[in-house]
């Protein structure tokens, strides 16, 4: 078998994150590969880490800072 990915740019919808709808109806928000590659290189400046650091994450998809 062949495959062929498409390009991957970064305006390409990398996700659908919805919301709970506690307030209403739930709605869905596309994220894109750069708002996710942006967010952890704003992240890799603020936070000191290094290679022996842990990090347990146990959040869903729609808490996309963490």
């Amino acid at each position: 078998m062949n495959l062929h990915p498409e390009a991957v740019t970064r305006d390409t919808v990398y996700m659908l994150n919805y919301t709970s709808g506690t307030t209403g109806d739930s709605k869905g928000v596309k994220v894109s590969h750069w708002a996710i590659l942006n967010t952890a290189i704003v992240c890799n400046g603020l936070f000191a880490m290094n290679e022996d650091d842990i990090l347990i994450d146990y959040l869903p998809a729609p808490h996309v800072f963490d």
